[in-house]
């Protein structure tokens, strides 16, 4: 499992890379345009969001990022969740089951959600501005999808302290990035991005040196 983790962080890397680079994401301007999409709360947010002279360049940008997250980046950043708490399962043993099973759990509602969500950005888009009702609709998805993969990271990094040595850096600095971002969604949304950002690299990093000691048969502790 291992090794599938590891390629699907490459593949998370080069998507969240990928984003930042659709000609004209940036077009109007400001922190992450994507994220400040999801948190849209009215119709006046989404035009501020997308200004007239960048308008037209912007939303296409974002319609080409919302395909991009549809048809890859669920899928993939829920398989690397989902390898990684296989492979810690496989490590550890039974003993896992119970974090390892709520884990996969939440990154499966994450992952939903996450899916509902582009659908209601796509009507928006679609309906520029967009009315009330359906952004009302978007309140919950990507508050409940942020949460769940903050706290589905930090589980993984509680997996990882049932290891020793440099496991145990690694656990602490998922967990600190997993709940760093899932507080984020209630306290301060700068906060999110940069929380999931730090637990995925540590998850990733741990499983670049996994895989790459166990093929080359070293063992790993």
């Amino acid at each position: 499992y291992w090794r599938w983790t590891a390629l699907f962080a490459v593949g998370v890397i080069a998507i969240m890379l990928g984003f930042g680079a659709i000609d004209g994401m940036k077009a109007c301007g400001g922190g992450d345009p994507i994220f400040a999409f999801e948190m849209v709360r009215s119709p006046a947010d989404v035009e501020a969001l997308f200004h007239e002279q960048c308008r037209a360049a912007h939303a296409q940008a974002q319609y080409q990022g919302l395909w991009l997250d549809i048809l890859l980046f669920v899928g993939i950043y829920s398989a690397f969740l989902i390898c990684g708490l296989l492979a810690l399962k496989q490590d550890i043993g039974l003993r896992s089951k119970r974090l390892v099973t709520a884990g996969i759990g939440l990154v499966l509602v994450a992952a939903l959600s996450d899916q509902f969500e582009n659908y209601i950005l796509l009507r928006i888009l679609d309906r520029f501005p967009g009315d009330q009702s359906t952004i009302d609709t978007l309140y919950f998805a990507p508050r409940l999808k942020f949460i769940a993969l903050g706290i589905a990271t930090a589980f993984a990094g509680l997996l990882h302290l049932h290891s020793p040595g440099w496991r145990k850096f690694v656990g602490i600095v998922a967990i600190v990035g997993g709940f760093w971002s899932a507080i984020g969604m209630f306290a301060n949304h700068d906060w999110v991005l940069k929380g999931m950002t730090l637990g995925w690299i540590a998850l990733a990093v741990a499983a670049f040196v996994l895989s790459f000691r166990r093929s080359n048969g070293f063992a790993a502790p």
